[in-house]
């Protein structure tokens, strides 16, 4: 989850729709429905397309539809951008259990880390948007150190080492 000062939220919509680009925005609430129902009454730029979404089961499909990532520095979410292709902004982790992950992103050259704050977040993705050899490059990064079939390789190993007993 993505903590987002929504106010920030609407200044960097309204920064999207002074570009002569169209853009598209997916904010998913998760299951906090007042923050759900409190986007969907905004009025946004007419150019800057807002999805708002609650809970959702196809994630997945999503980021592959998606040019850049907004997150928290979860493992399993970071592994299914990587397969993606997906640059990411990180704002956030787990001390501890996530902590290493940002490290693994930013020096793997496919992430920033911004913390929590929502006008380096937007600052982030704004930028990353003006330069689209930068988002390409970040994408070329996170699918070159993706590993997709880490799961069955992993799988195999077990068997064998039961198999092998």
């Amino acid at each position: 989850m993505v903590l987002v000062d929504l106010k920030k939220l609407q200044q960097k919509s309204n920064r999207l729709g002074k570009s002569s680009k169209k853009s598209q925005v997916v904010v998913i609430c998760g299951n906090n429905q007042k923050i759900q129902n409190y986007l969907n009454a905004k009025v946004w730029p007419q150019n800057v397309k807002m999805h708002i979404k609650g809970f959702c089961n196809n994630i997945d499909e999503y980021m592959a539809a998606s040019d850049c990532l907004v997150t928290k520095a979860g493992p399993g979410t970071i592994a299914e951008a990587m397969t993606n292709g997906l640059p990411m902004i990180l704002s956030s982790f787990l001390p501890g259990q996530e902590a290493g992950n940002v490290p693994y992103v930013v020096e793997g050259g496919f992430g920033k880390y911004t913390g929590n704050k929502p006008k380096i977040i937007g600052d982030e993705v704004y930028n990353l948007f003006k330069n689209d050899q930068l988002l390409d490059q970040m994408s070329k990064k996170a699918k070159a150190l993706a590993r997709p079939d880490a799961t069955v390789t992993i799988a195999k190993d077990i068997g064998k080492r039961l198999l092998s007993v």
